[in-house]
């Protein structure tokens, strides 16, 4: 289970549901002393997963020894990896304390708060999102783990159910080939254009221009105007016609960009299908001008938006017809600025 990027990936496969509150009692239980601190943490041991369509999210924790639990998540979707986090459970004096690095980025800490022989809470008031970290058993083969806190000034939880799965030591026998969905053929799509993007933002122009049909059109119904602004690929062939002419310059200033495109619901009907898409973009930036703050201190952002696509099949491939921009929000270190293109609070404070 990643602890920043799982929050979006969860929104696009899963409904979340509601779990009980921790009893008082147990909420403030001082966790166990010595020893016993991640021993007691062993029902947690064993391979867990959860599958929806193509997408198999796995978890594994390795039995405590010397002190500590090894684990790791993997995400996949048929193929191809979607994300993974590397996980361990060590003592401290007084605590135990779950580590967590997800995809290659730092490693987060969360210390016990609360421990039973069916639970246990990890949290960290200072992490961006989430602050809380729960595991609860229910039954022999089952383990519900949730996220819990605050971002963008909302208070917000979801819930990831889990089966106890057969820990495999070599590749289990290839399933039986069945042709893909139209879901899946767009979703392969989606997920080439986001690793170009994640790359190089200004590929976007590029891969619309290579996917889509000549007539093809951008809507932005996000705007504040009363009429929604409209690209068409042909204003696109001639953006790429300027970028090549004109001399490169100095960098966007964008870091460890990360974009990802989810296909959330389909409706197909033979030769044309609409999709409607869950974008997400992060990246960190450097605040030349300080409007958050200290001028040329570093900042997170992120873009959460939903886009509904139409495309039509032509020569037995798909094509975009149609690309419509309905929702958009940006954060800045996890705060809202901006809904729909409208500034919301004050970005400075």
């Amino acid at each position: 289970m990643t602890t920043r990027g799982r929050l979006l990936l969860m929104a696009s496969v899963a409904v979340a549901t509601q779990t009980a509150a921790i009893p008082a009692a147990l909420d403030a239980q001082a966790p166990a002393r010595g020893t016993a601190l991640v021993s007691r943490l062993s029902w947690l041991s064993g391979c867990w997963q959860r599958r929806n369509g193509t997408r198999l999210v796995e978890e594994q924790w390795m039995v405590p020894r010397g002190g500590v639990m090894m684990g790791m998540s993997r995400t996949v979707r048929g193929d191809t990896l979607v994300e993974y986090e590397q996980l361990r459970i060590f003592e401290r004096p007084g605590r135990a304390v779950y580590a967590a690095a997800p995809s290659g980025q730092p490693m987060a800490e969360f210390e016990t708060r609360a421990t039973s022989d069916t639970l246990v809470v990890f949290e960290n008031p200072t992490h961006d999102y989430p602050q809380r970290i729960i595991y609860r058993k229910k039954g022999n083969d089952s383990l519900l783990a949730r996220i819990e806190g605050t971002t963008g000034g909302q208070v917000r939880g979801t819930d990831f159910p889990f089966s106890r799965a057969a820990c495999l030591t070599a590749s289990p026998p290839a399933a039986p080939d069945r042709p893909p969905t139209t879901a899946d053929l767009l979703q392969a799509l989606y997920d080439d254009f986001s690793g170009q993007v994640s790359a190089n933002f200004s590929a976007s122009t590029r891969w619309y221009v290579d996917n889509s049909v000549p007539t093809f059109t951008y809507v932005f119904w996000t705007t504040t105007l009363t009429v929604a602004p409209v690209t068409s690929r042909d204003g696109m062939l001639r953006t790429l016609e300027r970028a090549a002419t004109t001399p490169p310059t100095a960098g966007t200033g964008i870091r460890d960009s990360r974009y990802q495109a989810t296909v959330e619901q389909v409706l197909a009907r033979g030769d044309t299908t609409d999709v409607l898409l869950a974008i997400r973009h992060t990246w960190t930036f450097a605040d030349a001008r300080g409007q958050y703050g200290a001028q040329g201190k570093d900042h997170a952002r992120r873009y959460a938006g939903r886009r509904l696509d139409s495309w039509v099949r032509a020569e037995g491939n798909w094509r975009l017809l149609r690309a419509q921009v309905i929702h958009e929000e940006v954060f800045v270190d996890e705060k809202l600025t901006t809904r729909n293109n409208r500034p919301v609070g004050n970005p400075g404070s």
